[in-house]
């Protein structure tokens, strides 16, 4: 992982670490752009970091978990990750990669490098890193990893796909009438606006669900929000789910009211095209990680489009069987 870019430094103090909270988190990603001589308004700041622990989380270098009051995080254990028959990519720091380039072959390596998408930096400065890519059989790999202190995962984009939840598994069911108790305190809650072009969070008055709809209460203005999804059952009735898990919202909120989701998939290249509506209001972490999973980059954007490359086409029906939601094209 390259020292001169920011989430590499980051990641590379992180390691020194092992864990800690978001505050942590925040503070090493400060001092690798201080580092680097990054200088940035304080907006950008978070905007970049928000960019940064999401790439760390959804490639696989760090483990994540939220309750309502912090978000911690662990360093994941370096390893030798399988993308397709004799093609590994190092997800480790930088003592990590010096060690397997100790005990590999100069020609077996390779560096590749995550598409910058226009941001702008210093001369000599990246934002995703650099990673290292190793050409070996199953065999080959597992030596080196031994040799190196690194683990080995195989067949990882299919270990990820298969671990998908459900979507039954992610929200509770409470059945509220028009009539009774207020579910929501006052002033606390937005109702997405589909109406629009761009769909986007309005204010919402009321106390409780009086519409079908996707709703999100949060207490403080940076507080965890909850998301209620409500779908009407009859005139009178609506039948109001509580999403247990906060990253699933959309996919619940499109499988209920039974919103499709476009997808392309190019069966010659194994490339899946994701549309950027669903994008924009971030795709779950571990479906992320599945979607990246065929490269261990950051995806490609262009236009409308978020593209994943290397997704083997029993994925996408694994996929598409787990989440009706999703409607495919194939081109």
């Amino acid at each position: 992982m390259a020292s001169t870019s920011i989430i590499g430094s980051t990641y590379d103090l992180l390691a020194f670490d092992h864990a800690g909270n978001f505050g942590k988190f925040d503070r090493c990603f400060s001092k690798a752009a201080q580092y680097l001589s990054v200088d940035m308004d304080d907006i950008m700041r978070r905007k970049l970091r928000n960019r940064a622990f999401y790439y760390l989380r959804t490639i696989g270098y760090l483990d994540v978990s939220h309750s309502k009051l912090r978000t911690e995080w662990t360093v994941s254990p370096p390893s030798l990750v399988q993308r397709g028959e004799n093609d590994f990519v190092l997800i480790g720091g930088s003592n990590d990669e010096i060690s397997m380039r100790g005990h590999a072959a100069n020609k077996d390596l390779r560096v590749i490098n995550s598409t910058e998408n226009g941001l702008t930096l210093p001369p000599g400065v990246s934002f995703f890193p650099h990673v290292a890519q190793l050409i070996a059989t199953e065999e080959e790999a597992k030596t080196i990893a031994d040799r190196s202190g690194l683990s080995v995962s195989l067949f990882y984009q299919d270990k990820l796909f298969k671990c998908l939840p459900s979507i039954q598994t992610v929200f509770e069911t409470v059945l509220i009438r028009l009539d009774r108790i207020a579910v929501f305190e006052p002033n606390s809650v937005k109702r997405l606006n589909l109406e629009k072009t761009r769909w986007e969070w309005e204010p919402y008055a009321e106390m409780r669900p009086l519409e079908a709809g996707l709703f999100r209460r949060q207490e403080f203005e940076y507080s965890p929000a909850d998301y209620f999804l409500a779908v009407s059952t009859s005139p009178y009735d609506l039948e109001v789910f509580r999403v247990t898990d906060p990253e699933w919202a959309f996919v619940c909120f499109f499988s209920k009211l039974d919103i499709k989701l476009r997808v392309r998939y190019s069966l010659t290249e194994q490339k899946i095209f994701v549309s950027k509506m669903f994008q924009n209001f971030r795709i779950p972490s571990l479906l992320e990680r599945c979607f990246r999973s065929g490269t261990l980059l950051a995806p490609e954007v262009i236009r409308e489009w978020s593209i994943y490359s290397n997704i083997f086409y029993r994925n996408l029906w694994r996929l598409i069987a787990k989440y009706p939601v999703f409607e495919v094209e194939l081109i």
